[in-house]
């Protein structure tokens, strides 16, 4: 038999008036802590832990940054989303693969960083690289920081003698 079986439960305009009355109350820290020593240890059911799961994600976390995310925080919920990279599809874009990855990654293809799963693929490390022309990138920000123009190292600041 339930404990609360034949208990008179409380009506939903009683429900908000208790609410409305303890919104602007403050627990202080001692009582707090005495609340969550109390439900500590007290198994939860797994409909529990999926909705407790489901009440922290996508809109509902509390620093859900939305549109404003940055590059890893958007790699790391397109993984979530999607799973782990498992194979190179570069041969849809037009990338010769070798074959020979073990590392796989999840790469933007519009170069834009939004909140579209249409807009990744499965890249191959090396087929991601080529894709992005990290390398040209790479070259372009040394030439443009210290002045490096393809053969031997020029000192941007060369002082007079």
């Amino acid at each position: 038999m339930a404990w609360n079986k034949g208990k008179h439960h409380l009506s939903d305009e009683a429900k908000k008036r208790i609410g409305d009355a303890n919104r602007d109350r403050f627990v202080s820290l001692e009582t707090r802590k005495k609340m969550s020593i109390t439900g500590k240890g007290r198994p939860k059911s797994e409909e529990t832990k999926r909705k407790m799961s489901e009440g922290h994600k996508g809109l509902k976390a509390y620093n859900w940054r939305g549109d404003r995310v940055g590059y890893k925080a958007l790699h790391q919920w397109v993984v979530g989303c999607l799973g782990k990279a498992k194979r190179c599809d570069g041969f849809f874009i037009g990338l010769i693969c070798k074959g020979l990855e073990k590392r796989f990654e999840w790469a933007n293809i519009s170069g834009e960083y939004k909140r579209d799963l249409s807009d990744y693929i499965q890249l191959g490390h090396s087929c991601h690289m080529k894709f992005d022309k990290v390398s040209k990138k790479v070259w372009l920000t040394r030439k443009s920081r210290y002045g490096y123009s393809g053969k031997k190292f020029q000192d941007p600041v060369k002082t007079p003698q």
